[in-house]
């Protein structure tokens, strides 16, 4: 049986383009948005991207030092597919 909170079971239910970001140095949720990513695939549910930065902790992929020059044009090459579907 799940434990009372988990949620695995409800991944891929957003069914909207999703871009999940993660740093490979994030010690907050260790590898939570690739395993999502990894259980959202083994659904076949589609819309959903998955991007690592190397060099970028937990929130460091939104305020980082180097965030609109490194992770910034991922998102915004994600969003121009999304709005060319």
């Amino acid at each position: 049986m799940p434990e009372k909170n988990d949620c695995s079971s409800n991944v891929g239910e957003v069914t909207v383009p999703t871009l999940l970001l993660a740093g490979r140095h994030n010690h907050i949720f260790p590898g939570a948005n690739k395993l999502t990513h990894d259980l959202i695939a083994q659904k076949g549910v589609a819309g959903y991207e998955y991007r690592e930065f190397p060099d970028y902790g937990h929130q460091d992929v939104f305020m980082g030092k180097d965030c609109d020059s490194q992770t910034f044009p991922a998102v915004l090459a994600f969003l121009d597919r999304v709005a060319a579907r």
